[in-house]
């Protein structure tokens, strides 16, 4: 099934699937560039999201299961 996820800047609901979420922080445009809540994006794609607080870094992981047949001849 496909996801599909509206953020409006400045706005504090987002929507995953037509589902409003309430966001922690709003997007917001600083000198030209689009900031998003990275754990929103990152939860409603189905992504691990992590924070290390001491080196103040977000991390993103997925697993991914990869399905294989061996062919033979």
């Amino acid at each position: 099934m496909d996801t599909s996820i509206l953020l409006t800047v400045g706005q504090e609901i987002a929507y995953k699937n037509n589902a409003p979420i309430a966001l922690s922080a709003q997007g917001q445009i600083i000198n030209g560039s689009t900031l998003v809540p990275l754990r929103f994006v990152g939860e409603a794609l189905g992504v691990l999201v992590g924070w290390d607080g001491i080196t103040q870094t977000v991390s993103l992981s997925s697993c991914f299961s990869i399905q294989y047949r061996e062919a033979f001849s």
